[in-house]
């Protein structure tokens, strides 16, 4: 997305706290990142990087500071002040939506393609039709019935499934993958192993090196002798999990 041409430019910068310089533009008195200190972007540039964060949906479960390499959480304050009313209302969208489907009560639209919507179940109209908060057309309002698979069950109480730290989502983590996963409900990255969460894939992995933790048992040599005997599978098996296949990349170093 856009975002990342401006996380570019501000990288190629080598932007350094307490710049005096915009690092993307070049214009005097950056503004300064509450929490870390960065001071690497001006106003307007800074409101360039949240709106396209905003645009991209990458939002979760923080806008970091544009810094290179810095995962301080962008505060919301400074987000209110830096952006436009409707990025603001966009990005809280995108939030409600992300803890309004972990609620046991909360229907989502089933009639609108697109619609983020839905209703909260209450005794008065469960099972009745009324209208979708997002589109407005009438849907079903139905509680969400609890997994009763005796399958899923087992493989919880074996460990085979396991939930996000952060948001519950139960997550099965496919064999010869590391272990630093990402929750595709709420976005935090996390360690299957450990549960140790961050926002970005890179401090976990180097974390999970140094305490051991980044593979289980036999997947790393599983994942490398797949990339020799069946590269095909291998270039699948990482697509499945959402990494694109890095010929240049040693199996092991990241």
């Amino acid at each position: 997305g856009s975002s990342s041409g401006l996380g570019g430019g501000v990288a190629a910068a080598q932007g350094a706290q307490g710049a005096q310089e915009c690092q993307v533009c070049f214009a005097d008195v950056p503004e300064t990142i509450v929490g870390c200190g960065h001071a690497t972007a001006c106003a307007d540039c800074l409101t360039m990087y949240i709106t396209s964060k905003i645009n991209d949906a990458d939002v979760l479960p923080w806008i970091p500071c544009p810094a290179p390499k810095c995962q301080s959480p962008i505060t919301p304050d400074q987000i209110m002040v830096a952006t436009a009313p409707l990025d603001v209302a966009a990005m809280a969208c995108e939030q409600l939506a992300k803890n309004l489907v972990r609620l046991p009560d909360w229907s989502p639209c089933t009639q609108t393609s697109g619609c983020t919507g839905g209703v909260l179940v209450n005794s008065a109209n469960e099972n009745q039709r009324v209208k979708c908060l997002g589109c407005g057309v009438k849907m079903v309002a139905k509680r969400k019935k609890e997994e009763q698979d005796p399958e899923i069950a087992e493989m919880i109480r074996e460990r085979k499934i396991r939930p996000c730290p952060k948001c519950r989502n139960m997550t099965m983590k496919e064999y010869g993958i590391c272990n630093v996963i990402n929750c595709d409900q709420c976005g935090i990255w996390w360690n299957w192993n450990s549960n140790e969460t961050g926002r970005s894939s890179t401090e976990l992995k180097n974390r999970a090196r140094s305490m051991g933790t980044l593979w289980e048992p036999g997947e790393l040599a599983f994942q490398q002798g797949l990339q020799q005997s069946d590269p095909e599978e291998f270039k699948s098996l990482l697509e499945r999990n959402g990494m694109k296949f890095d010929p240049n990349y040693r199996r092991g170093t990241g």
